[in-house]
């Protein structure tokens, strides 16, 4: 059987020039994905009546077969103006149909987000996600550079601390969170429960990453308080991102892409932690290759000296 053909399409702040009909058409599209991957569909984000619901979005969506394929997946972000910080982008809604999930799909749709952002904002953005889907969170954190919560950054810095403080002040009805649900500012949490149409149980697989190590980090996190969410603050690095944009077309996951540019990453540092005892390169192998010279030479010398005895 052939595999699956995709097609991917890109929009950053839509809205502002789609006509009502494009609008229309598209929530429903969007609606007929959350339904099917969703408890309920909430007046939310791209699901949103309101008439500017897209004017602050970026997406990116994912057609089977082709450009007027059915929706099978999604990527749905609300851009957010911060107070001493300036845009910041919130990964908000992300739904991929039960029967395409552990397919890859989502690293991929945040590939072309990335690509994307690379060219909206070639500075880069911080970036904000609330979230308790393993995948989610692992995909983003791979992709993505200096977040909090994660293995490599255990305190929060300033810049960290202002968004989450906005966020859980300011944005909560943007970002569908209920006022009575707690945040926890240390271990930027928000304790939600396990009826929110967003809670996704660590437990189940279906919403698990592939790098293992990853998942324990997050679960580990939430698992004091059923119905946790997990709010990352980091920063999308244009470097970053556009590298594992290109490797991902070769290897066709993001998170792969990021391990293979990991590992060169490290190989390229042994090579130079090597080479600072040679003058060269081209020393090494010279010297290695007298080396074996040499060693040949020493044999022939033993066999000569056995011959003649």
């Amino acid at each position: 059987m052939a595999p699956i053909k995709y097609a991917f399409e890109s929009h950053h702040r839509p809205g502002r020039h789609w006509t009502t009909k494009q609008k229309d058409k598209l929530r429903c599209e969007l609606r007929a994905v959350g339904e099917a991957s969703l408890p309920s569909v909430p007046n939310y984000n791209c699901f949103s009546e309101s008439p500017t619901a897209f004017d602050n979005k970026v997406m990116v969506i994912a057609r089977e077969g082709g450009s007027t394929g059915r929706i099978v997946a999604f990527v749905s972000c609300i851009l957010l103006t911060i107070d001493g910080i300036g845009t910041v982008l919130h990964t908000g809604l992300t739904c991929v149909l039960p029967e395409k999930r552990r397919q890859g799909l989502q690293g991929r749709l945040f590939t072309h987000l990335h690509r994307l952002l690379c060219a909206e904002y070639p500075s880069g953005i911080w970036f904000s996600s609330v979230s308790s889907s393993l995948c989610s969170l692992v995909s983003l954190l791979l992709a993505t550079s200096n977040v909090f919560p994660s293995p490599d950054v255990v305190t929060p810095q300033d810049t960290h601390v202002r968004i989450a403080t906005a966020i859980s002040q300011n944005h909560r009805a943007e970002l569908d969170i209920e006022g009575d649900v707690t945040f926890d500012p240390e271990r930027f949490l928000f304790y939600s429960s396990p009826d929110s149409p967003w809670w996704k149980d660590p437990a189940n697989k279906d919403y698990h990453h592939r790098n293992k190590i990853l998942n324990n980090f997050y679960v580990s996190a939430m698992e004091q308080v059923t119905g946790s969410e997990v709010l990352q603050v980091g920063f999308m690095d244009p470097m970053l991102y556009l590298r594992v944009g290109r490797t991902s077309i070769r290897v066709a996951h993001a998170s792969t892409a990021y391990s293979v540019l990991e590992y060169g990453s490290k190989l390229s540092e042994l090579l130079s932690m090597i080479g600072s005892h040679f003058l060269s390169s081209r020393s090494f192998w010279r010297r290695f290759t007298n080396l074996r010279k040499w060693s040949l030479y020493q044999q022939m010398l033993r066999v000569k000296m056995e011959v003649k005895n």
